[in-house]
């Protein structure tokens, strides 16, 4: 015998979340990818948070190194399309040949949060590095000056055994 589960019989709730911008900050430097290869965890951890995105939300991944790069010119609608071309973007970051040398988080961390809004949705940043980077001071001073500025959130996530716990949870806070 099947029984169905109707909503009312359910103690889950349904979590509606507004739609919010999001942009997957993620570290390709060198340093990501030596012993541990931290960008194998990074890696997958951007494809959960791919895959889970609210609906009605906008999104764009930019990978840094001794430069940086985005994967679209601008934040776009989180659709199927949008979704499987981000996630086949991500499965290639683990190919040597995506390495980009140094650890420059301020610059593309800048340029992110001086984007021009095309909407009123918040902002939510995420960042997945491994922290050696040459300007930690200026990049938390950054964080801290224009995250509130322009209702944008950092998240910041440490990867690989040796992540800088000075530079996560400066930026955290």
């Amino acid at each position: 015998m099947e029984q169905e589960e109707s909503k009312e019989d359910s103690d889950a709730e349904s979590v509606e979340l507004d739609p919010q911008e999001f942009v997957f900050l993620t570290d390709l430097s060198g340093s990501m990818y030596w012993g541990d290869k931290a960008i194998s965890m990074a890696k997958e951890a951007l494809k959960i948070f791919i895959h889970s995105l609210p609906e009605g939300s906008k999104f764009n991944l930019c990978t840094f190194g001794s430069h940086h790069s985005f994967l679209f010119p601008g934040p776009v609608d989180y659709t199927e399309e949008t979704m499987l071309k981000a996630i086949e973007d991500v499965e290639q970051y683990d190919e040597g040949e995506r390495c980009m040398g140094g650890t420059e988080i301020y610059e593309p961390l800048s340029v992110i949060l001086n984007l021009k809004r095309e909407t009123e949705m918040k902002r939510q940043i995420y960042l997945l590095t491994d922290g050696a980077v040459w300007n930690t001071e200026g990049t938390i001073q950054l964080a801290e000056k224009y995250a509130l500025a322009t209702n944008s959130r950092i998240h910041t996530f440490g990867v690989g055994s040796g992540a800088s716990t000075e530079l996560v949870k400066g930026i955290a806070q």
